[in-house]
């Protein structure tokens, strides 16, 4: 006798293909707008070291995007980097201050750059009162062990950083990995273009290259460029200054433009003036 074969929803490589089409479909779609938003976020850091109001702020385009992802993405291969370092330092290590320096350091790292990127100076005084309250608790405990063992102790309880943020995420959402996503997601979205912002806002501490013109006898500097303008105010080269009126110029190629343009270095970092 024949079997009789069993009646079912038989898988096909179409449904996986349209699955993995449609989930590429939403990756490249926020990628898009991440790109879009970390080279806005960029170009404003920028512009906040001048003092540029964001009213002059022009389109976004592909090159923008390049400048501010490669600038983003180096930040974040250099962050990498140091980490393989602490896990090579930790290994050198004997397993008290291990123990010790995997608790400490990455807290030490996050709170300081913190501060830097949101610019939360309380987030300063963090650092200091962790390396407190974990050298000098130990002493006040009642345990009859020693010093090192009641602060081991003390780390094993508390946990790891990576263990103490997992902790801050609701038991419900860990256990969905679509809601667990959503809050990576999320928090990229807010984390990589604040991170733009301020290493767009720290370039300018590095650049050196700029262009000087004339107008009208007085020598002005371009500051930054939008989409088809070139935001300039006049500078004091003896000083190495530039006062806060700007001068939009608009322009479509150099050919066209009423002004000479002269490449220029600066000494150190270009500051307003006071």
């Amino acid at each position: 006798m024949k079997r009789k074969r069993k009646r079912g929803i038989k898988p096909t490589g179409k449904v996986t293909t349209e699955f993995f089409s449609y989930d590429s479909a939403i990756i490249i779609a926020m990628a898009t707008v991440l790109g879009y938003l970390v080279a806005y976020r960029f170009q404003m850091g920028q512009f906040s070291y001048y003092g540029i109001d964001d009213a002059l702020f022009g389109q976004i385009y592909l090159n923008h995007i390049i400048i501010a992802v490669t600038a983003v993405t180096g930040f974040l291969i250099a962050v990498y980097i140091v980490q393989v370092a602490l896990q090579w330092f930790y290994k050198q290590l004997s397993p008290f201050w291990e123990a010790v320096a995997r608790n400490l350091i990455p807290s030490i790292i996050i709170y300081i750059a913190t501060g830097i990127i949101f610019e939360f100076e309380l987030f300063y005084y963090f650092v200091f009162l962790l390396i407190l309250y974990r050298f000098i608790m130990p002493f006040f405990s009642r345990d009859t062990i020693s010093y090192q063992e009641t602060l081991l102790r003390q780390i094993k309880k508390e946990g790891t950083f990576k263990e103490l943020f997992q902790a801050l995420i609701p038991e419900s959402i860990q256990k969905r990995q679509l809601e667990k996503r959503l809050l990576y997601v999320l928090l990229i979205f807010i984390l990589l273009p604040q991170l733009a912002s301020f290493i767009g806002n720290q370039s300018i501490h590095w650049k050196n290259d700029y262009l000087v013109f004339y107008q009208e006898d007085e020598l002005h500097i371009v500051l930054t460029s939008t989409d088809s303008t070139l935001i300039a105010a006049p500078y004091n080269e003896e000083e190495n200054t530039y006062q806060p009126s700007y001068l939009v110029v608009s322009f479509n190629n150099y050919q066209d433009s009423p002004y000479t343009f002269i490449p220029h270095q600066v000494p150190f970092a270009l500051e307003q003036a006071p």
